[in-house]
Parts: C-alpha cells; sequence; structure tokens
C-alpha cells in the first residue's frame, strides 16, 4: 500500500464479509447488503452488514523508518492502528449467529493472508460480539456488533522538499559577528 487508503480498507473488508456470511445477508439488486456506515446509504432489508472505520491511530508518536530514495524523494513508514466496527442486524435474531460466524473467521490463516497481501495489513485484536436489541416502531430489531483492529504500515513518499545530499563549506573559514 503506497499509502493508507481507507476506500480499500473498505473494499478488502466487504469482500471478507461477502465471502463469509455474504449468502446470509439480504441483497439490493445483485449486490450484498454490505455498507460503509455513516455513508447515507438507504437501508435494505435485514439482514445487512454495516462497516465503519471508528478512528486512525499512531500505534508510536514517530516515524519508525524513513528512507533517502534516489529521485530525491523521502519515503516515510508509520504504523496506524485502525479499530473497524462491524454491525449485523436483523429481526429475527440471526444476527447474533452471523456475527459469530464471522467474528471467527479473522482467526483463520487465509482471512489473515489476505488482509496482509491486500492491505499489508495484520489483525491485532478481535473484541467481543456484542447483541444490542433494539425496537424500531413496532418491530424488534437486533443489531450483534465487534470491531476488528487492524494494523497496518502506513508508507507514503514525500517529494515536495527532497532531502540534502551536499552542504558547501565556506572558504575562509567562520568569522563572528
Amino acid at each position: 500500500m503506497s499509502s493508507l487508503d481507507t476506500e480499500q480498507i473498505y473494499t478488502v473488508m466487504r469482500e471478507l464479509v461477502d465471502a463469509r456470511i455474504g449468502s446470509d445477508l439480504s441483497k439490493v439488486g445483485s449486490h450484498t447488503s454490505i455498507f460503509q456506515a455513516r455513508s447515507g446509504f438507504t437501508k435494505p432489508k435485514v439482514p445487512y452488514a454495516t462497516l465503519d472505520i471508528l478512528s486512525i491511530n499512531n500505534t508510536n508518536a514517530f516515524i519508525t523508518n524513513l528512507t533517502n530514495n534516489d529521485d530525491g524523494s523521502v519515503t516515510y513508514e508509520t504504523h496506524k492502528s485502525i479499530p473497524i466496527t462491524i454491525q449485523i442486524r436483523s429481526k429475527d435474531g440471526s444476527s447474533y449467529n452471523l456475527a459469530n460466524k464471522l467474528h471467527k473467521a479473522f482467526t483463520f490463516d487465509t482471512v489473515r493472508d489476505k488482509l496482509y497481501a491486500d492491505l499489508s495489513a495484520v489483525v491485532i485484536d478481535i473484541g467481543s460480539v456484542d447483541r444490542v436489541p433494539d425496537v424500531l416502531s413496532t418491530k424488534y430489531v437486533e443489531f450483534c456488533t465487534f470491531t476488528v483492529t487492524l494494523g497496518i504500515n502506513d508508507i507514503e513518499a514525500d517529494n515536495t522538499l527532497g532531502y540534502i545530499t551536499e552542504v558547501e563549506q565556506p572558504t575562509g573559514g567562520l568569522t563572528s559577528p
């Protein structure tokens, strides 16, 4: 990943959710109902899933690697932790089973390998599955939520300033004012 790309993170997470529980979710046209939270999507029939990047945090306060490139650019590398909340909403109590099925997938090597291959990401933490009962109008609706925290190397080249390669020494020595 050349720089932190939240759209790519959402895309990869959608693919993982779809592969694991997509056949159990409702459809909008030919698309599985997996949406980015807070994106203004029209709520589909339940069950459906939402994904939400809660924050992007530096895991340490400093650049962990800096490389001066031959073209004059500088490449900076920092480590980020990114908690992503996944919610499954249903009206028949199936959200708990779907959330647990998806939750378990983040322990699988195949899922972790995909995260690393597509995002240079590792799973730092998988939070517990929590049930949240909700009543909409006169209908009982349940949603379950859990958070997966990814660790991602954020690598970006900056060629706006370049770097100093040579310092010219003044002739005649230094003088005091």
